[in-house]
């Protein structure tokens, strides 16, 4: 395998000390994407040997959009305060929470309103399949990171796809549910478990 190759896409300006922090601090996450509060970037790693990239060889491109929107999804978190409102709830719900919001990309797309992408449905079914494949075992603890399963990934997607945007975000507090807590919070999709709430 060669060299990880980072690529940082800015949300917003930040001061130049604080630019790429996650990009040069995590070289462990380097075989993926993910969101970086520190800087406020979406880090991804180009390298052709690495996730992103495979999954968009097996998947198609719209697979990496479909991936950097679910970190958009992070970066709206960070701006309504989610992370700092719950900081004990699963991840699980952060996750399924962005996958909403890359959903409701993946409408905008649809509806050919996202300037640098038109989905086929083709496509669409592709990405879904990927997005059925990087799936998490449910978290065994508050502190085990999961995207939740393939269904908790669809159905949360779906959820956004239907809902849109705002869906994903409202309340947020109302559609809370604690990890023992055996009621399932009111989705407008079926699954066999969801989740789409902030930690």
């Amino acid at each position: 395998m060669g060299a990880s190759t980072p690529s940082t896409a800015r949300t917003s300006p930040r001061p130049s000390g604080a630019t790429r922090a996650c990009a040069r601090t995590r070289p462990a996450r380097s075989n993926n994407a993910f969101y970086c509060q520190a800087d406020d970037s979406i880090v991804y790693d180009r390298n052709p040997q690495h996730l992103v990239a495979q999954l968009g060889a097996k998947y198609g491109e719209f697979m990496i959009a479909a991936v950097i929107a679910h970190e958009w999804g992070h970066a709206i978190q960070q701006r309504l305060g989610v992370f700092e409102s719950s900081p004990n709830r699963a991840t699980i719900y952060t996750e399924t929470q962005a996958d909403c919001a890359s959903g409701a990309f993946i409408a905008t797309a649809q509806k050919h309103q996202a300037p640098h992408f038109a989905i086929t449905n083709q496509q669409l079914e592709n990405t879904l399949l990927g997005y059925l494949q990087v799936r998490d075992p449910p978290p065994l603890s508050v502190q085990q990171i999961s995207h939740g399963n393939g269904f908790d990934r669809l159905s949360a997607m779906a959820d956004g796809i239907s809902n849109g945007a705002s869906f994903c975000y409202a309340r947020s507090s109302s559609r809370a549910v604690s990890p023992s807590d055996p009621s399932p919070p009111t989705s407008t999709t079926s699954s066999a478990a969801t989740c789409r709430t902030p930690r």
